[in-house]
């Protein structure tokens, strides 16, 4: 489901229609292809044992490709590949709502000697909604500064197999609603924002979103 306040990336199996099928449905509203994501994660679960850090770690070099995701200079998360078997994963950024640059986005891809595999990816972004003073200060962020409207991923970046079972566990303990309902309440209030400045606040809005994403182990 859409979580506001994040963007989320999903990347597939390389021949697969999944991704394409999921730009349609955020596209249009459709909420089967949503659904359909959900069960596949929740499959990949069942299928796979929950890795240790080092099977993990042999897991990315194992693969014929893994890559870095960056937003200009700053890298959101590192080492990501997609786990033998899986055949979708799913990593989300908090996001304050604040203007990004679509062509500042960057996959650094690292292959293997002798592999060109690259997968589909797809980048959502689910605005917050914002009180009025809010969107003031994410407005006052310099053009040449709005890196820091979008944060860091929260699951540990250098195992990829990881953000699939924690993504799958979320999925399938039913906390994404509960997720939802604590990004939508995370507020500054005029006061607070007066006290920070708007860069300060527009930072405030990604830290408080990443929190929430870290408590849940997502």
């Amino acid at each position: 489901m859409p979580i506001e306040g994040s963007i989320m990336m999903f990347w597939a199996r390389p021949g697969s229609d999944i991704i394409s099928r999921l730009e349609k449905a955020y596209a249009n509203g459709e909420q089967a292809p949503l659904h359909e994501v959900n069960d596949i994660i929740a499959r990949q679960l069942a299928d796979e044992p929950i890795p240790t850090l080092d099977a993990a770690s042999d897991a990315v070099l194992a693969s014929p490709m893994h890559f870095d995701v960056r937003y200009g200079t700053k890298v959101l998360s590192r080492t990501l590949t997609l786990p033998e078997g899986a055949e979708i994963c799913l990593l989300v950024f908090p996001y304050n709502g604040g203007d990004l640059n679509e062509e500042d986005f960057a996959l650094d891809q690292f292959h293997r000697a002798g592999e060109t595999v690259e997968f589909p990816t797809l980048l959502v972004k689910v605005p917050p909604k914002l009180s009025e003073v809010e969107l003031e200060a994410i407005r006052a962020v310099p053009a040449d500064q709005v890196g820091i409207n979008i944060g860091e991923a929260s699951c540990c970046p250098a195992v990829t197999a990881l953000v699939l079972i924690a993504v799958a566990l979320a999925t399938h303990a039913g906390i994404w609603q509960e997720i939802g309902d604590q990004m939508n309440n995370v507020r500054l209030t005029e006061s607070q924002i007066a006290r920070l400045g708007p860069m300060a606040s527009a930072q405030e809005l990604v830290a408080v979103r990443r929190e929430i994403f870290e408590a849940h182990g997502v």
